[in-house]
Order: C-alpha cells, then sequence, then structure tokens
C-alpha cells in the first residue's frame, strides 16, 4: 500500500464532504481532472498530486478541512478498516443508481486482487469525476462512517510517572533497580506516553446500547517488577478521555546492559484490557532497568522504553459475536518468557463477583512438548486401532477401563506441569487455592494464548484432558462405574470411590467438567 497516496485521497475526500462553501466550476473540473488521470495512469502520482496540493493550497476553507484530516491520517498512520470501503460496485450503485461492470488495470472484473491503495484509487477516480464533487462526498455513507471514526479514534495509553512530583518519565529514560514508580493507562484521544496504540474502540461499537459507560477490567502482571495491585477497574466513556488508572510498581531485577541476546536486557510488564471477561487487547511494555541513575546506555539499547501490542481481539472476535457472547467468569492467559522458555498462566477470577488475578510461572521449555506429544499419541492409539474405537460407533464400559487411565496418566502429568501443585516456583503465597475455589463444574473457561509455545512449533495446550485427581499407576485400575448416575454438580461429594486413586473418575477430566473456550494461537502472520 502507497501510503501517501492513501492519505492524501482519504483526506481529500473527507475534507470535500465537510466543505462549508461549494466548490467553482472551474475547481469542480480540476477535480474531475483529477478524477480521469487516477483512472487513466494512477502512477503518474507525482503530478496528480501536484494538480490536487493546488487547488487545496488555492482554497482557504478546504485547506483548513484537509490539514486537520491529513494530520489525524497520519497519527492513525492511514490505517482504516477495510471494512469501511465500499466495493466499486456497491460505490456505482449509490452513487448513479446502477452498477456498472468495473474492469481493473489487468484486465481483470470484480475488484478482485486488490490492495487498499487501489481500491482507494478506483473509489476516488469514481467520486472525482462527478459533477459537483462536495455534494456527492456528502450523501456517501462510507465516507461518514470513515469520518467518525478518524474523528473519534482513541489511544491505549501507558507512561511511568515518579511519585515524588508526578512528572511524566520520558520513553527516553530508564527507570532504576528499587525505586517505586507509578504506572498510569488510560484510553484518550490524545497519545501519552510510550509508543502509540490504539484502542479497539471499532470492536465495543455494538455493545454500548443506551450506556454513555463500560467497565473494563485492567490486568497488570510482571515477573520483572513488584506490582502492588493486579487488577483495577476502568470506566469507559462513549467518547472522550477515561478516568487515569494508577499502579504502584518497583523494578525488581536490573539487567545486564552488555547483554546482547534480543530481549534478555529488558524487563517486562503484561498490561491487559478485558471486557465482561474477554480479552480485548494486550500490551506487552518492555523497560530497561538500570542499577544506578547515572549508568550509560549503549546505543544499541535505545530507546529504554517501548512497547508492543500482542493480542487484538478484532482480529478473532467481531462485534456482533462480541454482543451475542455471555460473560465469562474465569479466563487464563498464556504466555511464554522468551529470554527463558517459562510458561506464565494467569488466571483472573471473577466468579464472586470481585476479581483476584493469581499468575503462576512454570519452566515448561522441554516437558511440555514431550507432555502434550504423549497425550496425542494416546488419542491416535485409541482413535486408530481395532483395539480403541477404530469401526465402532458405539463406546463400553471394557473400552473405557482400557484407555482412560492411560489418557488420565497423561492427563495428571500435564496438569502438574501447568498447575502449581507441589511447585517450588510460584509467584505470592498462593499454592493453588485460588484457582481450586474458582473452578466449579461447568465453568466456562476462556484461554488466551498470546504467544507461540518455545519447542512446540503450532501445537496448542489439549487443556480438555487435564486431570484434576491423583492417580496411581498400577495394573487394578478401573473406570468409576458410578459416573453415568452422578450429577457433575454434585461433585462426586458422597462417592464410596471420592479417595480411591486406582478408580479414574471422568468428572476430573477438564474437558469433561468444564467448558474450554481456547482463542486461537497465532505462530505467524499466515
Amino acid at each position: 500500500m502507497n501510503s501517501s497516496i492513501y492519505k492524501t485521497l482519504i483526506a481529500l475526500l473527507l475534507a470535500l464532504k465537510e466543505l462549508p462553501v461549494p466548490l467553482s466550476r472551474d475547481e469542480q473540473s480540476i477535480l474531475q481532472d483529477v478524477g480521469q488521470q487516477l483512472d487513466i495512469d494512477p502512477d503518474d502520482w507525482d503530478f496528480i498530486k501536484e494538480q490536487i496540493t493546488e487547488l487545496i493550497k488555492a482554497n482557504y476553507s478546504l485547506n483548513q478541512i484537509f490539514q486537520t484530516k491529513i494530520r489525524k491520517l497520519y497519527a492513525l498512520d492511514g490505517r482504516i478498516p477495510k471494512e469501511f470501503l465500499p466495493s466499486l460496485a456497491e460505490l456505482e450503485t449509490e452513487i448513479f443508481g446502477e452498477t456498472k461492470e468495473i474492469v481493473t488495470f489487468d484486465g481483470s472484473t470484480d475488484g478482485q486482487n486488490y490492495d487498499p491503495t487501489t481500491e482507494l484509487i478506483n473509489i476516488a477516480s469514481t467520486i472525482l469525476q462527478t459533477e459537483n464533487q462536495e455534494q456527492t462526498t456528502q450523501k456517501l455513507v462510507f465516507l461518514g462512517e470513515i469520518s467518525e471514526y478518524v474523528e473519534n479514534y482513541r489511544y491505549f495509553n501507558t507512561y511511568f510517572t515518579s511519585p515524588k512530583n508526578q512528572t511524566i518519565i520520558p520513553p527516553a529514560e530508564p527507570l532504576i533497580h528499587g525505586q517505586t514508580y507509578f504506572l498510569h493507562i488510560n484510553i484518550s484521544p490524545e497519545p501519552q506516553g510510550i509508543d502509540t496504540t490504539f484502542f479497539l474502540d471499532k470492536t465495543l461499537t455494538q455493545v454500548w446500547n443506551e450506556q454513555e459507560t463500560l467497565l473494563l477490567d485492567v490486568a497488570v502482571t510482571s515477573k520483572d517488577f513488584h506490582i502492588n495491585t493486579n487488577i483495577k477497574k476502568l470506566s469507559l466513556p462513549r467518547t472522550g478521555a477515561s478516568e487515569n488508572l494508577t499502579f504502584t510498581v518497583k523494578p525488581d531485577k536490573f539487567v545486564d546492559v552488555t547483554e546482547t541476546t534480543a530481549g534478555r536486557n529488558r524487563g517486562y510488564i503484561q498490561v491487559e484490557l478485558f471486557y465482561r471477561g474477554y480479552l480485548l487487547q494486550s500490551k506487552q511494555l518492555a523497560i530497561l532497568i538500570l542499577p544506578t541513575v547515572n549508568a550509560e546506555i549503549p546505543e544499541s539499547l535505545h530507546p529504554p522504553q517501548n512497547s508492543a501490542i500482542a493480542f487484538s481481539t478484532t482480529d478473532l472476535l467481531t462485534t456482533e459475536k462480541l454482543t451475542r457472547l455471555p460473560e465469562r467468569f474465569l479466563t487464563v492467559d498464556v504466555q511464554v518468557d522468551m529470554r527463558d522458555g517459562s510458561t506464565d498462566l494467569r488466571f483472573i477470577d471473577r466468579t464472586q463477583g470481585n476479581q483476584e488475578l493469581v499468575s503462576y510461572a512454570t519452566n515448561l521449555q522441554s516437558g511440555l512438548g514431550n507432555a502434550i506429544a504423549s497425550v496425542r499419541q494416546k488419542l491416535k492409539n485409541m482413535a486408530s486401532t481395532k483395539e480403541g474405537y477404530q469401526s465402532k460407533n458405539q463406546g463400553d464400559m471394557e473400552l473405557l477401563n482400557k484407555w482412560l487411565p492411560k489418557l488420565a496418566d497423561s492427563g495428571r502429568s500435564l496438569y502438574r506441569l501447568l498447575l502449581p501443585e507441589n511447585k517450588n516456583r510460584i509467584l505470592g503465597e498462593d499454592k493453588g487455592e485460588k484457582l481450586k475455589s474458582a473452578l466449579k463444574p461447568d465453568s466456562v473457561i476462556q484461554i488466551n494464548p498470546i504467544n507461540p509455545i518455545l519447542g512446540i512449533g503450532k501445537a496448542t495446550i489439549p487443556w480438555g484432558l487435564l486431570y484434576e485427581r491423583k492417580v496411581m499407576p498400577c495394573n487394578q485400575r478401573r473406570v468409576c462405574e458410578q459416573f453415568i448416575e452422578r450429577d457433575i454438580d454434585i461433585d462426586c461429594t458422597n462417592c464410596p470411590e471420592k479417595d480411591n486413586y486406582k478408580v479414574v473418575c471422568p468428572h476430573a477430566f477438564w474437558g469433561y467438567r468444564y467448558a474450554i473456550e481456547q482463542l486461537p494461537g497465532w505462530t505467524n502472520q499466515e
């Protein structure tokens, strides 16, 4: 996409739409010539832009509006949602009341294989070749949608201040080990702090109804910083700036500035926005932490503060789906620390109307891949052998007793790898009690994978096969014969086999006990 052409043409169309005084006949004629040039020879952009620039500079009102629009578009980096642009057939119908066959420069029809700039060139050419172009633009619905988007977009801001004087610490400055800072988070039309990150307003378009504010949950987690409170509520207004949330953070460790491996010389903070339990947006802050105030920073480590979006709901969950989905009360975020391969699990419990964030870190770089491979191999053997379910459409207790204990073995190993029972590496004092109290039968658990897990490629964790009960390795194991008659809500409290770990209980598998909702985890741009 040619960014300059795209932004210039969008800004011109938006400026024409808002022009308070009609264009003169000469101005209309110039724009028609521009439209024809775009149609005949769009590659001669320098000449076309020169015509546009001269016309705009000669019209004071048009120039004022155009300059305002172009500044906003450059702030947006021209990122207009592609669904805002109509097809050429739709545009022809809206302008002329009929559809003409549109033949592209490569001879194809229907606008196939267009990039955004090519599509916009054809749209602008069609509009500019009409008479009274400002009147045409005022009637076009898609320009109204783009104009509203350009005017109302907001930023997902994160920045640090010093507790003493509340002055903002510029992104060009590092943080110092052992000192306390305030991390501020807000949603605002004005960019502040680390980089420029856009908030996903469009995702929430259809959930406002009559409300003027929405409550979002903001979660802040880190292995490199001590954070006083991990989760707070943000009151988001329909338009304008939100309140400013403040988290107290303190770097727990400083980094070796001589470290050359990418990413290992920074501390990381994860900031996540949730709506009704659904992850909307995740942002990772990468901060240089120095041992002393005057420590020298190598040029390779600039800028000391930066950030990047790690997850965006718009890639996966449409606005229409979000309005129909019920609230989620337990979410699990999975993230790999690219420095050492350890996997962080963050559980947000909303079951009691309040929220507590429980974080666990487990080093799964090698063990997880083997555990998943074991589970998958047993599933394959069970499904594709004559001793298993091959060519069978009806199961029985004999088959269950042959295969379910084997799955329970693998599921239990996977459970022990992922969850903190009897583990030494725990963030905080919790040993799993908070998580276990949150996991009620029939809970819907949303799994949000943030980035690919090292060593296992595109494989995802088979959460449904996690097995909660202890299981005794022996040849006399069997499946509980009463599970069919027992309601999962009762939790098998009065089951006589409750403490017999030679008995495998189907109710102890996560996939049987809970509803697992796993979002796709992208491993590359494809």
